[in-house]
């Protein structure tokens, strides 16, 4: 399908969220810390490791969840680095050999390969990732986090679309079904917790609880599509919800745009929402006041980091 961009995105300027400019004042030292674990990648290629200097991982972690301590907010900065390279690297990779390279990344993270011959840094480091949360956590959240990691590899493993040569479109239904997983938004959301309170077993199964993780997760892919929908036509990629939108409905890519918007807007008026049913949750009110208010400070984090931190999507 042919595409035609309109020159700029002004309507992505009205997105906004209610809590706004929160960076922790760790900022400085996490995004130096975060391009010596880039170099420390050996698999990565000059030209990979110059790209995610530039995307400031260590800066995009400090404006997402800038109430973290620094004892938190270290390994989640690893792990946040580590997500976006195993996605870039690996997502190309044929599904026969993706198959056997996601089990083995969950056989880390559950502790059963034990540290050796790891094949390259992004299985040490997130044997790594492994040590520093077991530190910051507990076994019940871990075990909550190891099923999100399996929910994403998932996603990698349905996305046939992707890396193509005959750009093809998913269905708007087949698109959430598969980035629902891609988008690793469950696991940010497990991490989110170990900046207020961790979850009891009985309050992160609450209905309402896992819609909120839902929103939360659902708007980071509105939010990252609708920014990124312009690099993602120069680069052949399907994997967008505006371009979906625009294959399946046969309209233009303006059209598309305000549609995904509006379609975003939906999910977004509910988790404004979610604030009156704080009362509901009984003792856990405060606990998920504070939960709420860290998904907000977070996706506000991710709005900055793309508009004004980030090289990434250039």
């Amino acid at each position: 399908m042919k595409h035609v961009a309109s020159p700029s995105n002004e309507a992505f300027a009205d997105i906004y969220y209610p809590i706004h400019n929160l960076v922790s004042k760790h900022s400085d030292v996490m995004e130096e810390i975060t391009r010596n674990w880039v170099d420390s990648y050996d698999c990565l290629s000059t030209a990979f490791k110059q790209k995610a200097k530039g995307a400031n991982y260590g800066v995009l972690t400090a404006a997402v969840i800038p109430r973290a301590e620094i004892e938190v907010l270290i390994p989640i900065t690893r792990w946040m680095l580590w997500a976006f390279c195993w996605d870039d690297y690996y997502g190309p990779y044929e599904k026969q050999d993706l198959k056997a390279i996601c089990k083995t990344a969950l056989r880390i993270l559950k502790g059963i390969e034990k540290e050796g011959q790891y094949e390259n840094a992004l299985f040490s480091q997130l044997a790594v990732i492994r040590e520093e949360l077991q530190g910051v956590s507990n076994s019940e959240w871990m075990r909550r986090f190891i099923n999100s990691h399996i929910y994403y590899f998932q996603g990698l493993l349905m996305d046939t679309y992707s890396y193509k040569k005959n750009l093809q479109y998913p269905s708007g239904a087949e698109y959430f079904k598969i980035r629902d997983r891609l988008i690793g938004g469950f696991m940010v959301m497990d991490l989110l917790e170990l900046v207020g309170t961790i979850f009891p077993k009985g309050l992160f199964e609450n209905p309402k609880i896992q819609k909120l993780r839902l929103l939360a997760s659902r708007l980071m892919i509105y939010d990252n599509d609708i920014f990124s929908y312009k690099k993602e036509i120069k680069e052949g990629e399907a994997m967008n919800i505006v371009l979906v939108l625009q294959a399946e409905n046969k309209i233009s890519i303006n059209d598309a745009l305000a549609l995904a918007i509006k379609m975003r807007e939906k999910e977004y008026i509910e988790l404004l929402a979610f604030e009156h049913h704080f009362r509901e949750f009984g003792r856990y009110s405060n606990i998920v006041r504070n939960y709420w208010q860290n998904t907000m400070i977070l996706l506000e984090g991710q709005l900055n980091w793309y508009r004004l931190m980030s090289k990434r999507y250039e």
